[in-house]
């Protein structure tokens, strides 16, 4: 099996945007093209010609845009054709799953170079119809019940909470924290900080989740260029995948995401590392206590010490593990096709030294961690510094 780097990132700012799909895709791609020019093909000229197939990654284009056949359409739009193309669909871990099919494919040595490039379009829908369309994640059972991801989410924060003593103020804290870090990055959809008592005052969504507990419904693409050619500053070191049971009543763990368990450990296996040399991480906190039960899902921290960790400060940007210096999902956003790729972007610019603003001393080795509905499936992505 073949190394894999990443040669090159293309980001869109995530947001409430008026650009279509397609040309959010065509801005991501090429700043993944552009940036990975000298490693895809040499410095000979930037483009496309290195690329020898591409990866889509769009969750729900049907329920969002009416729209099918998506990867011929972004094809098109790029001017890609004849390369093969294949669209990878994991509900909100599209990004990650499509990263990982991407990576595959150069590991294999079925292709060389891949282009992964991910998005969604969402501020077009009222908030009601596209939480229509992300309710679908769920299964009929649950919706017919009125279980929504925010109200299964609340359910699991009350139980970490019941076991391990975190309080509302600790939920504030939080979103304070995730706030902070958007603040520092261009690319967050909610660049503004808040307080713990804004936070608390601000209208509940599913007790004990309030507004700036929840991530936004996010516009956004993210795009990566994958090679196994030389030259690049950062190797995907390792990959892991996991599913769980669809519905929450059916599993034995009520606070939190036991299918990141063996994700997270094929993938430090795959990168010969421990969950001790990991310097930086970004999961998937689409609600602030997620944060929690996440770190200590990955096996980076004992159950009940991520708890303790973010009162000491410890998941801070100064902190021995900075967790989501991007602002994470609740701050930097959530156009949920193209989160999961975002997430790897951040950790690849933490280890190029490049995360301007925001940037984790001495950085060598990152974790990216992404979920698909309610845990129903895991992606861990392990990249090291070059």
């Amino acid at each position: 099996m073949r190394d894999v780097s990443i040669a090159g990132v293309g980001h869109t700012p995530f947001g409430r945007s008026d650009r279509s799909l397609l040309e959010l895709v065509e801005e991501a791609a090429d700043g993944a093209l552009r940036t990975a020019s000298p490693a895809v093909d040499g410095g000979g000229g930037g483009g496309a010609g290195g690329i020898d197939a591409v990866v889509v990654g769009v969750m729900a284009p049907t329920g969002t845009l009416g729209e099918a056949h998506i990867t011929s359409k972004v094809m098109d739009h790029l001017g890609l054709p004849p390369r093969p193309a294949i669209r990878v669909e994991s509900g909100p871990a599209t990004g990650a799953a499509a990263l990982h099919a991407g990576a595959w494919a150069v590991a294999s040595g079925a292709h060389d170079t891949v282009l992964v490039v991910t998005a969604e379009k969402l501020s077009h829908l009222g908030s009601r119809e596209a939480s229509g369309v992300l309710a679908r994640i769920a299964t009929a059972e649950e919706r017919t019940l009125g279980l929504t991801m925010p109200g299964m989410t609340a359910l699991l924060a009350r139980a970490y909470m019941h076991r391990w003593g975190a309080t509302p103020a600790d939920l504030a804290d939080v979103a304070v924290k995730a706030h902070e870090h958007a603040s520092r990055n261009p690319l967050a959809h909610l660049r503004g900080r808040v307080t713990r008592e804004q936070v608390l005052a601000a209208p509940m969504v599913a007790d004990p989740l309030r507004r700036h507990n929840c991530a936004p419904l996010s516009d956004g693409a993210v795009a990566v260029v994958l090679t196994s050619r030389s030259g690049s500053r950062v190797r995907l070191a390792g990959m892991g995948a996991a599913t769980d049971r669809v519905r929450y009543q059916d599993r034995r763990v009520v606070d939190g995401f036991p299918a990141t368990h063996p994700a997270v450990k094929s993938a430090l296996k795959m990168a010969r590392v421990a969950t001790t040399d990991v310097d930086v991480v970004e999961t998937h906190d689409a609600f602030s206590n997620l944060e929690w039960s996440n770190i200590e899902d990955l096996g980076l921290m004992a159950p009940g010490e991520a708890l303790a960790a973010f009162r000491r400060g410890d998941t801070g940007l100064s902190g021995p593990l900075p967790v989501n210096p991007s602002g994470g999902l609740t701050a930097k956003g959530h156009p949920v096709g193209a989160t999961g790729l975002g997430e790897v972007a951040e950790v690849f610019w933490q280890l190029a030294g490049e995360a301007r603003g925001r940037q984790v001393d001495d950085a060598r080795l990152g974790l990216a961690h992404s979920i698909g509905g309610f845990g129903a499936s895991v992606f861990v992505t392990v990249l090291e510094a070059a």
